[in-house]
């Protein structure tokens, strides 16, 4: 097991800059996220820190991203600052992931009713970031927030500090592929040619995706375990097409079809996967619009039961801490 960096804690009470730290609501290798209340508004918010002896700072190009991004479908930049041991920066208090939402379920699964449209809007924020010439590199389920305001944008897309620009501004296309990047991403949702330790295309967010709406579907991934990362992954090689597709709607099986096929430098036919995705909401009778989420939330808050609960259970934190393996890069 790789030794893990180094991490910021604050206390609870502290002062830093205009903001009062609060309860710490996120943790892991790359950065650790509190509540934190403004002195002068008393509003809550969002407060992402990096201690400054990180070998792989991600803080500082978060935040350029997502000043680029610009979008209600992404965190909005709302202050930055630093220390002498960390950086900083404060952006908008949402609600619980779809991962900590998935794990309060019965059977750890989304009704199908869910998954659809669940997948659509999911789809939707990555096919924006893609027109808009990035690519995200750690798709999964906690990266995906549900945002309970009525008449606004129902899930939001976070944690930019793997995303990279994809797209040349002066040509166009994805840039050259670099070879010998080594693993980006989170072990359980990476695609094959992240495992390798492959430079990552639009196709390889798609495929991480896709992996996140598995499990929506069946309550865990096929390759899921307890052990190390290393069993991960050769769980993974073991696994059958027909497990990763098992329970899942034909038009569903379709997409995955077709992301097979892609390379690094294709442009997804994001308006095909579309229609597949339409195609399955009339199968179960289920729409992307407003009347949707209202049901979904009365799903998941009507009882008051998430109110109450705490979800303790830590996502395994897989980033960038598995080395590509020794099998050569194949991009497909």
């Amino acid at each position: 097991m790789s030794e893990k960096p180094p991490r910021v804690v604050l206390k609870e009470g502290t002062t830093v800059g205009n903001f009062t730290i609060g309860k710490q609501i996120g943790h892991g290798g790359y950065g650790d996220v509190y509540i934190v209340t403004h002195n002068k508004s008393n509003k809550m918010f969002a407060f992402k820190a990096e201690i400054l002896q990180k070998k792989r700072p991600t803080l500082q190009h978060e935040v350029k991203v997502l000043r680029k991004l610009s979008s209600p479908e992404y965190p909005t930049v709302l202050a930055t600052g630093g220390t002498d041991q960390f950086k900083w920066f404060v952006m908008d208090l949402y609600g619980k992931s779809l991962s900590q939402l998935r794990r309060l379920l019965p059977g750890r699964k989304f009704p199908m009713m869910f998954v659809v449209p669940i997948a659509h809007e999911t789809f939707r924020l990555l096919k924006k970031l893609h027109q808009k010439g990035y690519i995200h590199r750690d798709v999964k389920p906690s990266n995906f927030v549900y945002r309970r305001i009525k008449n606004t944008q129902p899930i939001v897309l976070i944690d930019f500090g793997f995303a990279k620009k994809h797209i040349d501004p002066s040509t166009g296309k994805p840039f050259p592929v670099n070879n010998g990047i080594g693993f980006v991403g989170t072990t359980m949702y990476a695609s094959d040619n992240a495992l390798k330790g492959c430079d990552l295309g639009r196709c390889d967010d798609l495929m991480s995706w896709f992996y996140m709406i598995v499990e929506f579907v069946q309550g865990k991934l096929p390759w899921a375990c307890g052990g190390q990362r290393s069993d991960v992954v050769r769980l993974r090689q073991r696994v059958t097409q027909s497990e990763i597709l098992l329970n899942m709607p034909s038009q569903l099986k379709n997409i995955y079809n077709y992301l097979q096929e892609l390379k690094y430098e294709d442009d997804p036919d994001y308006d095909r996967i579309e229609r597949q995705l339409r195609d399955a909401a009339d199968k179960y009778n289920t729409k992307n619009d407003d009347i949707l989420w209202n049901a979904f939330d009365e799903y998941l808050f009507g009882t008051g039961k998430f109110e109450e609960e705490e979800d303790d259970e830590e996502e395994d934190d897989y980033s960038l801490t598995l080395s590509a393996l020794d099998e050569g890069c194949r991009i497909n």
